[in-house]
């Protein structure tokens, strides 16, 4: 999934996602680590600073894939058109 900023994600996860295993990049490629807050979570750098653009790029294609068909994506995009390109199906 895709959502416009890190607060909109914060909004729709729940606590108990931290249990589960997930990653979660911002659209540089940063990792973002998941903590829960009472009922909701925060979203922070993960520390160390985590970046693999290599991981977030292909997350991304695969997510425009999925929402535009097979091969709908330029195999040559740089991850912050792959980025750009998401936020028109992004949530929140």
């Amino acid at each position: 999934m895709v959502f416009k900023s890190a607060p909109a994600l914060e909004t729709y996860l729940e606590p108990w996602y931290v249990e589960e295993s997930h990653f979660i990049f911002d659209s540089e490629g940063m990792q973002l680590e998941i903590t829960p807050n009472r009922h909701r979570v925060d979203l922070a750098p993960k520390q160390p600073r985590t970046l693999n653009p290599k991981i977030a790029r292909s997350d991304f294609a695969a997510f425009l894939e999925w929402r535009r068909g097979p091969k709908a994506t330029d195999e040559t995009a740089t991850l912050s058109e792959l980025a750009v390109a998401s936020a028109e199906f992004a949530d929140g």
